[in-house]
């Protein structure tokens, strides 16, 4: 996550709207350079709206030439409410106990962290969906690298739970490139898991949200499943009466229609 002037100075940033200072410019800069020297570098990026990630994302793309399909605020950090801008020493116990013993409560003037993570896995299953059989690049924020980290250690658990000391650790370098393959259909049962949740004190049941403010900085590359060469594809995304996303592939022969997801 390239430097803003709040983790320059070690404070937790939540949805405080800051951007890059020149350091972190020249880091974003940096990793687009690394993007670009990986095996085969992303066909699109995909970014969070909060301002240090849009402006890394910009940079990125004017360093490598890859588009940047898309600015969502699904991909946005933890809402921490009065917590940002505070010290991250002192924020970083308070993080982990809503996480792990009270994550259906909001932080004050925040979000829980079910409603967190739930928001988060949806945002990254829209966009896979959306970017189907490419390689995309997210750029997005420390506190959701560190829970795709902690959810791989966890072995990918349907049920959305995690590597509690995993989550636990430090963010990585400033304006570090990371890749990371993750399994869709794990990755949809966790986010049902969540839907099934009460959160914020509303149920989630049957695609019911409870109504929460819409929805760094880490680009992790990630990986989808190529189709075979020489095929052509046709993706259709859906979704059933309970908001699950629905993936289909039509290949050119009419029968040969598989469902992914």
């Amino acid at each position: 996550f390239p430097v803003t002037i709040l983790n320059k100075d070690n404070k937790s940033r939540g949805w405080q709207d800051v951007g890059l200072i020149e350091e972190g410019k020249k880091q974003a800069e940096r990793a687009g350079q690394e993007l670009m020297d990986e095996g085969a570098p992303p066909e699109v990026l995909v970014s969070s709206d909060l301002k240090r990630a849009k402006q890394t994302a910009e940079i990125v793309s004017e360093t490598t030439a890859i588009p940047l399909a898309e600015i969502t605020d699904g991909l946005r950090t933890w809402n921490i409410g009065k917590l940002a801008g505070k010290p991250t020493s002192k924020n970083k116990a308070i993080f982990q106990d809503y996480a792990l013993n009270k994550p259906d409560e909001p932080v004050p003037g925040g979000e829980s962290f079910h409603a967190y993570q739930k928001r988060f896995f949806n945002g990254l299953l829209q966009t896979f969906a959306k970017y189907h059989g490419r390689r995309i690049a997210i750029v997005t924020h420390h506190r959701n690298w560190r829970l795709l980290k902690a959810w791989a250690e966890g072995g990918y658990r349907k049920d959305a739970k995690f590597d509690a000391a995993e989550f636990d650790k430090g963010g990585p370098e400033s304006g570090s490139v990371h890749e990371i393959s993750i399994p869709i259909d794990n990755l949809q049962d966790a986010v049902k898991t969540l839907r099934g949740k009460k959160i914020n004190g509303a149920s989630y049941k049957n695609g019911v949200q409870a109504q929460l403010p819409l929805p760094p900085v880490i680009n992790v590359t990630v990986p989808i499943t190529m189709p075979k060469r020489g095929v052509e594809v046709t993706t259709v995304t859906k979704h059933d009466q309970n908001g699950r996303i629905l993936e289909y592939e039509r290949r050119e022969v009419d029968e040969s229609i598989n469902r992914l997801q």
